[in-house]
């Protein structure tokens, strides 16, 4: 009925009919349009997060979710299409051998130009001097190039290869392919230098092979990641159930590692690294240097691994609680575990993506000159698509990471509204995380667009102050100029880290509360002025678990990963698992069990914040945490106690000041 109709559609406590969802989440925008005008003061500062916390279960956690700055959305997807045309465009129109095959003295390029379009080298004419004593300079403008398709010698066959060449220059020379698309001449210092930097790289790409573990040391290296996979939620769970004992221990474990790497490194030296035969007695010398560097490095983590836990012994208590109540949402959801490696994935791809588009869009230019010398003329279309490109790329690729954020906030903001069962557990989808991740594409896209958009803006005004800094410097360096911009670029990432934090809580706003980011962003003003102090206190407590815990799995993992290549199985030279260089690959084991602790380290961050930031907005509503384990209360209760403490420390600090300042006038 119309009175029933209009009735629900302008309640925001009331869920959406399900007769009314014939254009899903669009509808749900529909509703959040009608009711805003009149919401009071009390539903705008909490939008769709009206009435009790209880109501979201209620509800649906995913059902009171809907469409959030639709207008930022249809702009980034409309940034996105026409991104997507200028990459299509680019890749129609570029051809990236324009921008490393040789020009021609008559301004074509070899292997490009239809003239030459069969003769992709680039052959220096002779010049009237003896060639066994050439030493080459790489001042070729002077000579007369010409392309050829292959690199002549001297001979019948050469002479007649190089027929492009003018007449008193038709004699050929003996040469070779020098960095893949040019002919030097045999024994000039660049084809010697090439030679050598061939036989180089083929060493190696041989030693990368075998020494580094990517092939006869696979086995161990995926043992590595198994167990530190293992070690990883082995922590977790030692978290939950001693969680004190076990940071002492893993402290000392580090402490222990790390200063025995040290010792190792400076006593053995060069060797330590199985450094090759054929190196110079200057070479073993700077790897002498730099293996006890290295131990040097280890012996001063070490020290500071020390020093942070002297100085947070006070928070040890505190910590703990704070991240056993993590550690227990991340073992009901252990897929939020997989989130920081497919965001670090997905980056990446499209990072490389994005890179070898911008080259060929680079590639569509105009390019004149001579020689290796060229340069690239823009019309204002290529350069109007070079600019979008970048700032969209860096748009899309800040989006990402809010997406992924807001995922994990999703999912633990629905571990922490959802009501205990008889037995005092919260019963969780184990999958939450994914549907956060659709949420944030379906319901919150132009919300996180908006939020990246600003720190996409303040990044690229870094870069281009990071570019007039570097410019300054190449033109003289004036130093008024450089302060100036030194100034602005500290500035900047500043801010930068401010909006950043900032977006960061706003984007877990928005996974409770459903909110725009404007909407989000005062939200977190508010919580921040009431329960702030608190909060940094709870997050500066976590720290110390995040960094032992990384440094006790890496650790661990280096040593199993070194004891194993010290059997014969990997250091006999007839096994067929041989491994020739065995601490540089315990190093490659070291960095696998690196990025895997960091994934279960990130999220913790992640999920603490969110429990906190959830815990402040249900204090702030309803007067208490109604949603809160006890545990949890009593947590951040001893929190802002601790905060008070330190406020009323500082304040005396200031009215001593104050009183000295004035007994001295």
């Amino acid at each position: 009925p119309p009175g029933r109709l209009s009735f629900e559609l302008l309640n925001p406590c009331q869920p959406c009919p399900h007769g009314l969802r014939i254009f899903g989440s669009c509808a749900a925008a529909m509703k959040e349009a009608v009711m805003l005008p009149l919401n009071d003061e009390s539903d705008s500062e909490g939008g769709s997060e009206s009435g009790s916390a209880s109501s979201v279960v209620e509800d649906g956690f995913y059902d009171k979710h809907s469409c959030t700055d639709t207008p930022c959305a249809m702009l980034f997807l409309a940034a996105v299409c026409f991104f997507t045309y200028v990459f299509l465009w680019g890749e129609w129109n570029g051809d990236l051998k324009k921008m490393s095959h040789g020009i021609d003295r008559h301004g074509m390029i070899c292997g490009v130009s239809a003239n030459v379009s069969d003769k992709p080298l680039m052959y220096y004419c002779p010049q009237q001097f003896d060639f066994t004593n050439f030493t080459w300079q790489l001042e070729v403008e002077s000579r007369d190039p010409i392309c050829v398709s292959a690199c002549p010698q001297n001979s019948t066959e050469g002479a007649v290869m190089v027929s492009d060449c003018p007449a008193s220059q038709q004699t050929p020379y003996a040469s070779k392919v020098v960095a893949q698309w040019y002919c030097l001449p045999d024994d000039s210092a660049l084809a010697m230098a090439q030679v050598k930097f061939d036989r180089r790289i083929n060493s190696l790409s041989q030693g990368s092979s075998d020494g580094f573990g990517l092939n006869h040391g696979w086995p161990v290296m995926l043992l590595v990641v198994f167990v530190a996979t293992a070690l990883g939620y082995l922590y977790l769970f030692m978290l939950r159930l001693l969680a004190k004992g076990l940071i002492w221990v893993c402290v000392l474990l580090s402490i222990v590692a790390l200063i025995g790497a040290g010792c190792y490194l400076w006593m053995q030296g060069a060797s330590a690294l199985n450094a090759d035969s054929e190196l110079t007695a200057e070479q073993q010398g700077h790897l002498e240097l730099g293996a006890k560097a290295l131990g040097v490095f280890f012996w001063v983590s070490a020290f500071l691994v020390a020093c942070l836990v002297c100085c947070c012994a006070g928070e040890i208590g505190l910590s703990t609680a704070c991240i056993q109540q993590g550690s227990q949402v991340i073992w009901k959801m252990p897929l939020l575990l997989c989130a920081p490696l497919a965001k670090a994935f997905a980056k990446a791809t499209l990072a490389l993506t994005f890179f070898y588009g911008f080259m060929r869009l680079w590639s569509t230019a105009e390019v004149t000159g001579m020689g290796t010398t060229r340069y690239y003329h823009f019309s204002f279309e290529q350069k109007l698509y070079l600019c979008v490109f970048v700032a969209v790329g860096m748009w899309i690729l800040e989006t990402i990471t809010a997406l992924y954020q807001f995922s994990i906030a999703y999912a633990v903001a629905k571990y922490y509204h959802t009501p205990k069962d008889d037995e005092g557990d919260r019963d969780v989808d184990c999958l939450g995380v994914l549907e956060g991740l659709k949420a944030g594409l379906f319901f919150h896209l132009g919300s996180l667009a908006f939020g990246s958009a600003i720190i996409t803006a303040l990044e690229i005004v870094q870069k281009l102050l990071a570019f007039a800094e570097l410019k300054n410097k190449e033109e003289g360096n004036n130093q008024v100029v450089s302060c100036i911009l030194s100034s602005l670029l500290c500035c900047c990432y500043c801010v930068e880290g401010v909006v950043q934090f900032i977006s960061k809580n706003a984007y877990i706003d928005i996974a409770i509360s459903s909110t725009g980011f404007c909407h989000a962003v005062r939200n977190v003003g508010r919580v921040m002025l009431d329960h702030g102090a608190a909060m940094a206190v709870l997050n500066g407590a976590t720290m110390i678990f995040q960094i032992v815990g990384m440094v006790a799995i890496t650790l661990v993992c280096g040593l199993m990963s070194y004891l194993l290549l010290e059997q014969d199985t990997f250091s006999q030279p007839t096994s067929s698992y041989f491994v020739p260089n065995r601490v540089l690959a315990t190093a490659v084991a070291c960095i696998l069990a690196l990025i895997v602790s960091w994934a279960f380290m990130t999220v913790f961050d992640m999920a603490t914040d969110t429990l906190l930031f959830c815990l402040s907005l249900d204090i702030r509503k309803n007067g208490t945490a109604v949603n809160a384990d006890e545990k949890m209360k009593d947590l951040f209760e001893q929190a802002r106690f601790k905060a008070d403490k330190l406020r009323r420390k500082e304040t005396e600090k200031v009215e001593h000041g104050a009183k000295i300042a004035s007994r001295k006038k």
